[in-house]
Formats: structure tokens, sequence, C-alpha cells
């Protein structure tokens, strides 16, 4: 091999190293992209999760109070139809 020869095909390995880390870089910045929008997708989902558990637990209030008041209203209803008795 000609010192000619041996260069272009140093220069073909370079240029090709080039394209390859070109290609690397970008798919490192897509990479990067797609972490930051899952990290903000986790933490919109973090929050969403936080107000589910407190409706979860204002739901458990609320059928809490109305039980009370379904068993109140029935024993004032047995008051009345005793009444009536």
């Amino acid at each position: 091999m000609s010192m000619d020869n041996n260069f272009e095909v140093l220069e073909h390995e370079v240029d090709r190293l080039v394209e390859a880390l070109g290609q690397l870089r970008n798919e490192n910045d897509q990479l990067k992209e797609e972490l930051k929008e899952s990290a903000s997708l986790q933490k919109k989902t973090q929050g969403e999760l936080e107000l589910l558990r407190q409706y979860e637990k204002e739901f458990k209030t609320v059928k809490s109070n109305h039980e009370a008041v379904r068993d109140r209203i029935e024993g004032l209803l047995e008051r009345l139809n005793k009444i009536e008795s």
C-alpha cells in the first residue's frame, strides 16, 4: 500500500467516526429530551395521584356522613311509626 492509500483509508475512517459521533450526539439529545418529558409527566402524574387520594378521602368522609344521616333518619322514621301505631 502506498502512503496516499493509507491516508485515504484513514480519512475515510475518520469521516465515518465523525458521522457516527454526530448520530450519537443527536440520539443523546433526543434521549435527554425524552427523559425530560418523562420526568415532567411523572411529576404531573404524582400530582394527579395526590389529588385523587384527597378526593378518595373526601368521598369516604361524605359516604360516612351520608350513612350516619341515613341511620338517624331511619331512627326518626321508626319513632314516628311507633307514634302512629
